[in-house]
C-alpha cells in the first residue's frame, strides 16, 4: 500500500516536472516569437530603406542598368513580410495549441530562415566584391549606354547623381581617365557625336561658364585639354571627382546593414524553430 502511494507520488511529481518544463518551453517560444516579430518589422523597414533611399539598390541598379544591386533589398522586403505572417501564425499556434498551425509555422519558418541567411550572405559578398564589380559596371554604363537611344533611364540616373553629388564619371580625381575624362575618351555618346560637340554632360557642370565646361570652345583647361590637366581657371565649374568616390560608402553601409540584420534575425528564427519543434512533439 505504502509502495503504491509512493509510486503515485513519483508519477505526479514527474508529470509536474514535465508540465513545468513544457510551460518554460512555451514561454521561451513566445518570447522568441515576439523578438522575431520586432526583427521582422526591422527587416521590412531596412529592406524598403535600402531599396528606396537616395543612393540605395534601386539607384545603383538604375545607374548600371542591371537589377542585381537591388536583389538583396527585394529579398529583405519579401522575407520581412513573410516573417510577419508566419510569426503571427506561430503566436496563434502556441496560444491555441493548434498542431496544424504549428506544422505550417515550422515549414514556412525553415524556408524563410534560408532566404534570410542567403540575403545576409549576399549582402556581405556584395560588400566584399563590390568595389571592382561596381566600378566595372559603372564604367560600362557610361561608355556603352549613357546618352544613347533606349537608355534614357540610365542617362537620367547618371545626371541625377552627378548633380546631387557634384561628381563626374566613375572614380578618380582630376587627372584620372575614369572620372570626367571617361566621357571624352571612351563613351559612345561622344564617339558617335550624340553629344552635339560636348565632351562631358551638362550634369558635370555647376551651371556657369557652361560652354567652356562642356568643352565646346578651345581652352587649356579640361575637358577640352587633358588629362593630364595643365591649367584650371579660378572660375572653372567642371566637377572632376568620380561619383564612386562619393557614392561608395553608401553602398558599403547598405550592404553591411542588410547582411547583419538578416543573419541576426535568421539565427533567432532557427532557435525559435527548434523550440517550435519541441512544442509540436509535446502536443503529439
Amino acid at each position: 500500500m505504502w509502495s503504491h502511494e509512493l509510486d503515485e507520488m513519483s508519477i505526479m511529481n514527474e508529470k509536474k516536472s514535465v508540465f513545468s518544463y513544457m510551460r518554460l518551453i512555451h514561454i521561451c517560444l513566445l518570447i522568441f516569437l515576439l523578438a522575431i516579430l520586432v526583427g521582422a518589422l526591422a527587416i521590412l523597414c531596412i529592406g524598403i530603406w535600402t531599396h528606396e533611399t537616395e543612393y540605395g539598390g534601386k539607384q545603383i541598379s538604375a545607374l548600371v542598368g542591371v537589377q542585381l544591386f537591388q536583389v538583396d533589398s527585394v529579398m529583405m522586403i519579401a522575407a520581412g513580410s513573410a516573417t510577419l505572417v508566419i510569426t503571427a501564425i506561430g503566436i496563434a499556434a502556441v496560444l491555441t495549441r493548434n498542431e496544424c498551425l504549428l506544422e505550417l509555422h515550422i515549414g514556412i519558418l525553415a524556408f524563410v530562415s534560408i532566404i534570410l541567411f542567403a540575403a545576409g550572405i549576399l549582402g556581405y559578398v556584395l560588400v566584399a566584391s563590390m568595389e571592382k564589380t561596381v566600378k566595372e559596371a559603372l564604367e560600362k554604363s557610361i561608355t556603352e549606354n549613357y546618352g544613347l537611344d533606349g537608355n534614357s533611364h540610365i542617362t537620367q540616373a547618371w545626371d541625377s547623381v552627378q548633380i546631387k553629388l557634384q561628381c563626374c564619371g566613375v572614380y578618380g580625381e582630376m587627372n584620372s581617365t575614369t572620372s570626367w575624362a571617361l566621357y571624352k575618351l571612351k563613351s559612345s555618346w561622344v564617339d558617335k557625336n550624340v553629344s552635339n560637340g560636348s565632351l562631358v554632360p551638362a550634369s558635370c557642370c555647376k551651371g556657369t561658364n557652361l560652354t567652356m565646361c562642356l568643352g565646346k570652345i578651345p581652352t587649356d583647361s579640361p575637358p577640352y585639354k587633358g588629362p593630364p590637366v595643365v591649367q584650371i581657371p579660378s572660375d572653372y565649374t567642371l566637377f572632376t571627382t568620380g561619383c564612386y568616390d562619393k557614392l561608395g560608402h553608401f553602398i558599403v553601409q547598405n550592404g553591411i546593414i542588410v547582411g547583419t540584420s538578416a543573419i541576426v534575425v535568421g539565427t533567432l528564427m532557427i532557435v525559435e524553430m527548434v523550440l517550435s519543434i519541441c512544442v509540436y512533439r509535446s502536443a503529439r
